[in-house]
């Protein structure tokens, strides 16, 4: 398919997941995405908990898979109340799942099965991927139901077949529900006795545990579980599985399944053993694709006894499973299903207009053209009808501006089964007589009529003053013109119970309006207001909502149309209530962009507050940073006079014992600073390395002034270029830095650096050592050619990883209100020691 079997505008598609589940993944993610990518489709997924239902308005179509969590009802009632037509993936039979598992009692919780029936019930089409499950949903939800191929990318596994272990063959059994799967009963004891006889010839290898029954077995060994489902089909077709085993009973569950393991073993090359029931009979070709075995005594062990000794037969089987995946289930097939889809839902819905765009002026049918067209399909009643053309137009006597006149009573002067179309224009809240207008319009349908009726909302001041509004009309008034149990509009609606939605009484005469879509238009403000907020302000208080448009399908039993034919009429408009809409959107949209504007001017102050504030702690920094960023002099120096004081007491046996400096400097201890540092992961790391970290403590708080300051982790070295740090030097022939780090993983690649930039921005040293000396939480050193002629000279100091394979941190001195994105030197301090090479 090309995009010209698309609509011009590709659609826009929102797909609201409970959660990335493998069968979301499969089935509805990987094969969208490449439609999106191929400029198909726009398509996007997102968790149910970060959907904006703002948002979901923009979107064509939406869809839900497995989705059942109550507490996100509002997301599926944004998208009924919004008109957006939306598709329902399903791929299990939740109401027959056993109650003595978890999952079972799960997912069979009663508010989670009523969730998945409202999901159901309202789907403009249900996707399921199994013939009785479609059955099932057919039957009890809802007709629009579509059985989808569950595919399997197939570019997952590889091309060529893959060299194998010529020593054993491997058995496995692929299971997430650990070594108690109740499904182990159907083969436990006779692939134990396999694993016995031919212990030289084959091993089991068996996922999330050994069952205790195979205890002490020799060649029996475990695999872990790898819930991401690319990962587990490349790692299955590369272990070298030679037989594959796939069991399950006939239950209303099981049997609700799709083949999984059949595309998974065949994909893979690996010879399935399937359970002979209707999941794998359909696509299990005996003795070419796999085996099928049933539950008599010794069966599967009949079976695997057979792939282990018949060699050909095993490697016919596995590359015959394989091309028949290939060929029959791969993503393309999926991708394709997928535009059928798309195409169906947008022909259906594309709206057909009532009035000719090219004939709007008032023009209006003569006596002469009702006289040469004796069928006449289209009927338009009520008041300034004038505007319909290709119309009969008949209205009342006091607004007639139509062609014909007709009595208050509703009576009107047709034969039976005339009309296509009719289309009730404020009409029927001025009969004098409701029922009998309403039954009039009936009988003058042909069976399959589509009719329309616009009427003002009831709960209007202004109706229930007017003397000619004689008839309320509202969501629940149409509830009267049918017995049906079950239709297309949203429960939401009604504040009472929603079934059985048709509440014509059985015994009176025959009347069927079958719903289709029933809308409502608000006042301003309400128009812009969310669905959920709109419909409870609707119900509570009068003149939110001032116009109501229904849509139905005429039903009659004398050549009745199907449901199935009934979804494929489009949905008829005016385009008086497309400007509505669009005018309503437009406000929706003004009001979010003013919102927007106010929140944007209320940040920008803040931002001018803070950049105020940022200028004025920079001019008392930089004060301070005059006097204090220099390496201070230490004129009791065997080699001349220097400004750094780094003799370390040999008479020092403890963190916690005081430091001295020379020249009067404040007295430091260790084990008082280190109460200061509030970060806990630094806190630990220096606790631990006392011994390493005192002379780093000991230098960064003589070469600065570190008032305000904390120690910090820097932001992530993977994530910027490098972290610099200004530096005066007051002595020259710097020999070595030594710096902290941390990593919250075992670092194994790449390198850090440590690089020395002059005022000219010249590098004038670039040293680097191996990211994974860090794993010890030792500071790592960095030696460097003695620096000479340094005296007076200011150079900024660049720390920098590359080609790490793990975040790592640097540890420093900052000031704790400036943000980890700023990484400007002026906002940190040095947390290093230093050692000098004697002149």
């Amino acid at each position: 398919m090309t995009q010209s079997t698309l609509n011009l505008l590709p659609p826009k598609i929102l797909a609201i997941l409970p959660a990335l589940l493998p069968s979301s993944m499969i089935y509805l993610v990987k094969p969208l995405t490449i439609l999106d990518q191929r400029g198909l489709i726009r398509f996007s997924w997102v968790t149910e908990e970060k959907t904006q239902a703002d948002k979901i308005a923009d979107y064509d179509l939406v869809l839900f898979s497995r989705n059942m969590d109550e507490k996100y009802d509002f997301l599926l009632q944004e998208v009924v109340g919004q008109g957006i037509p939306y598709f329902y993936d399903l791929d299990d039979n939740f109401w027959e799942l056993p109650l003595d598992s978890w999952v079972g009692r799960h997912h069979r919780a009663p508010f989670r099965l009523i969730q998945i029936e409202k999901y159901l019930k309202q789907a403009t089409l249900v996707r399921v991927f199994n013939p009785i499950l479609e059955a099932k949903i057919r039957d009890n939800f809802n007709n629009k139901v579509y059985c989808a191929l569950a595919g399997i990318d197939t570019s997952l596994a590889p091309a060529e077949r893959i060299q194998r272990d010529t020593n054993k063959l491997k058995i496995t059994y692929v299971t997430g529900r650990g070594p108690d799967d109740p499904l182990y009963s159907l083969f436990i004891d006779d692939l134990k006795e396999i694993l016995i006889k031919y212990s030289d010839q084959v091993e089991a290898v068996l996922f999330a545990g050994i069952p205790k029954e195979l205890n002490g077995i020799d060649g029996v060994s475990e695999t872990p579980i790898i819930y991401d489902y690319d990962t587990f089909i490349r790692t299955l077709a590369t272990s070298g599985y030679d037989i594959g085993l796939a069991p399950l009973l006939s239950t209303p569950q099981n049997l609700s399944k799709t083949n999984t393991k059949f595309r998974d073993y065949g994909l893979c090359r690996i010879a399935g053993i399937y359970s002979a029931v209707d999941v794998y009979t359909g696509s299990v070709e005996p003795e070419s694709t796999g085996l099928l075995v049933s539950q008599a005594p010794h069966a599967w062990y009949d079976a695997i006894e057979r792939l282990i000794l018949d060699k050909s037969l095993r490697e016919d089987i596995q590359e015959n499973a394989f091309k028949k995946v290939v060929n029959n289930y791969n993503q393309e097939k999926m991708e394709n299903e997928w535009l059928d889809l798309i195409q169906r839902y947008r022909d259906h819905k594309s709206r057909s207009w009532l009035i000719n765009p090219a004939s709007r002026s008032a023009s209006s049918v003569n006596e002469s053209d009702v006289d040469k067209n004796q069928d006449f399909q289209q009927l338009v009643l009520g008041e300034n009808t004038e505007k319909f053309s290709n119309f009969v137009r008949a209205g009342l006597p006091e607004n007639n501006s139509g062609q014909l006149k007709i009595e208050k009573d509703g009576f009107l002067p047709f034969a039976e089964n005339s009309f296509n179309r009719v289309v009730c224009y404020y009409y029927l809240e001025n009969v004098t007589n409701l029922e009998v207008a309403i039954r009039e319009v009936y009988r003058v349908c042909k069976p399959g009529a589509r009719v329309v009726i616009l009427s003002k909302y009831s709960n209007q001041t202004i109706n229930q003053s007017n003397p000619q509004y004689k008839n309320p009309i509202n969501e629940h008034t149409f509830r009267y013109w049918t017995k049906e149990q079950r239709c297309l509009i949203p429960y939401e609606e009604y504040a009472d119970a929603p079934e059985p939605w048709g509440l014509l009484p059985l015994n009176s005469a025959s009347l069927d309006f079958r719903p289709q879509s029933i809308e409502f238009f608000y006042t301003r403000p309400y128009s812009t207001l969310p669905i959920i907020e709109k419909r409870a302000a609707r119900k509570k208080y009068l003149n939110v909502c001032d116009l109501i448009v229904g849509q139905f399908v005429i039903r009659k039993k004398e050549g009745a149309i199907s449901m199935d034919e009934n979804n494929k009429f489009d949905l008829l408009d005016l385009p008086e209530l497309v400007e509505r809409r669009h005018r309503d959107r437009i406000e929706k949209l003004q009001n979010e962009l003013d919102h927007s504007m106010d929140k944007a001017n209320t940040l920008q102050a803040q931002v001018e507050q803070l950049l105020q504030e940022r200028e004025r702690l920079q001019k008392v920094i930089e004060k301070q940073n005059a006097t204090q960023d220099t390496l201070p002099a230490h004129p009791g120096e065997e080699h001349g006079e220097h400004n750094l004081d780094l003799d370390r007491s040999s008479n020092v046996k403890d963190p916690a014992d005081k430091l001295q400096t020379n020249s009067n400097k404040t007295v430091l201890q260790y084990g008082e600073s280190l109460k200061k540092v509030h970060h806990p992961i630094i806190h630990q790391l220096l606790k631990e390395r006392s011994e390493s970290y005192l002379q780093m403590m000991d230098d960064s708080a003589m070469v600065q002034n570190l008032r305000g300051y904390q120690l910090q982790l820097s932001p992530n070295l993977e994530g910027v270029p490098y972290i610099p740090f200004r530096l005066k030097f007051n002595r020259s022939n710097l020999a070595k830095i030594s710096f902290g780090f941390y990593s919250p993983l075992p670092v194994t690649q790449g390198e850090l650096g440590m690089e020395m930039v002059d005022d000219e921005q010249n590098i004038i040293r670039n040293v680097r050592r191996p990211a994974k000396l860090i794993n010890d939480g030792r500071p790592l050193e960095f030696k460097i050619e003695p620096i000479q002629n340094a005296i007076d000279k200011t150079y900024e100091i660049r720390v920098f990883g590359q080609g790490i394979n793990n975040p790592i941190f640097l540890i420093e001195w900052e000031l704790p209100y400036i943000s980890k994105k700023v990484v400007a030197a002026r906002w940190r301090r040095i947390f290093a020691a230093f050692e000098f090479r004697s002149e």
